[in-house]
């Protein structure tokens, strides 16, 4: 654990997964943390008597960004920066009809601005020594995949950038780089994850609860636990990236000399395919699996459609926490995860070499969300 007590960080955007378990992560190895947030109300989940949270804050709005900021106790003593924001609409979200999705123009030029705005204002105003970004495998197409673009496997962070110039995962890389080298001030780290897995209420777009409460839901009707995408997905290789291990990676970013200046990929570093995680989750609800029988669209999803009424049942009659089934499960998205056909796999060899050296078991890190969700009263036990 990183306890030199002069570490100090600005988490921004700390309500969603990622910077949630980011500011927990940091709170409990000794940092100084100010965390921001478009929302105005502290999340349960991060409060913490050093924690210093600041609500209202539009990132893409510089002067209220700095109306807000400027005048935040101990803002000065920041010298990381870890960026955790986005806006936009997931790939999904044509499909979910909750928004119109941006063009990718817009939604790069946004992300950019948003960014450029914190990390001057913090250039400014703050001792900042380090900005650290979250990124992810976007980079590399993987919500494009192999019939639109060139698509090569494993995903390596240096190779040729197979998507349209304006995805603003490039856009804001190539900015820090050149505003990095500019002011030989404060140095860049932008890492790539690929789906996070881990804790965090209220997201509805979170697949380890998704499958979580799927699998409640089924387990309640008393159904077996069926497979919600198709033959080819079901045999994919897949992998993942473990909230935890992505919150250690982005503090071994913030203060380790090897990884300045540079892009890492963050995976559990191990790969799987749901042929063998699916039983294993199975079993973890003691529940009998059934994989998909052909590649036809199956009706699969029509057993937790219009749930609500009997999810309020459950956790009623479970003594769970009261939230709404569209906070925490989107069948749309869901059911889009679940069939991707083509394998996804990261190369770990970059940060392994650069000296990050941890790595964590998909299937343990399956059983323990299960497990917390369940201690935390958001599914049955």
């Amino acid at each position: 654990a990183h306890t030199d007590r002069t570490m100090h960080a600005l988490v921004v955007g700390c309500t969603g997964m990622v910077g949630s378990n980011l500011t927990t992560h940091l709170l409990n190895n000794q940092w100084d943390v100010i965390a921001t947030a478009s929302r105005r109300t502290c999340p349960e989940q991060i409060q913490h008597t050093k924690l210093t949270f600041v609500g209202g804050v539009d990132l893409s709005n510089a002067s209220v960004c700095r109306e807000i900021l400027s005048v935040v106790p101990n803002i000065d003593r920041v010298n990381v920066l870890f960026y955790c924001a986005w806006k936009g609409t997931p790939n999904v979200a044509s499909l979910l009809g909750s928004a119109a999705p941006l063009n990718p123009d817009e939604e790069g030029q946004v992300n950019l601005e948003m960014l450029q705005n914190i990390v001057k204002l913090v250039e400014e105003i703050c001792s900042l020594q380090r900005v650290v970004v979250v990124h992810g495998t976007k980079w590399y197409g993987v919500h494009l995949g192999p019939s639109k673009i060139s698509y090569k496997l494993p995903f390596v962070e240096d190779d040729a950038r197979p998507c349209p110039p304006s995805l603003f995962y490039y856009l804001q890389q190539d900015w820090l780089s050149e505003q990095s080298e500019t002011h030989q001030k404060w140095k860049w780290t932008c890492l790539r994850p690929f789906t996070v897995i881990g804790f965090n209420q209220g997201s509805s777009m979170n697949l380890g609860t998704s499958i979580a409460v799927f699998a409640s839901i089924l387990k309640h009707k008393k159904l077996p636990l069926l497979f919600p995408g198709t033959l080819t997905s079901y045999q994919t290789v897949i992998e993942a990236s473990s909230v935890v291990l992505l919150s250690e990676m982005m503090e071994w970013a913030a203060t380790s000399p090897t990884a300045v200046n540079n892009a890492f990929n963050c995976v559990n570093g191990d790969t799987t395919r749901w042929i063998e995680l699916w039983p294993f989750i199975a079993n973890l609800f003691e529940m009998e699996c059934v994989p998909p029988n052909s590649e036809s669209e199956s009706d699969v999803m029509q057993h937790v459609k219009d749930c609500d009424e009997i999810w309020r049942q459950i956790a009623q009659q479970q003594n769970l926490k009261s939230v709404p089934l569209g906070d925490l499960f989107n069948p749309v998205f869901f059911k889009a995860v679940m069939s991707r056909p083509f394998d996804v796999y990261s190369s770990m060899d970059k940060a392994k070499a650069a000296g990050f050296q941890k790595s964590v078991n998909t299937f343990d890190m399956y059983r323990e969300l299960v497990a917390t969700l369940r201690s935390q009263h958001v599914i049955p036990s």
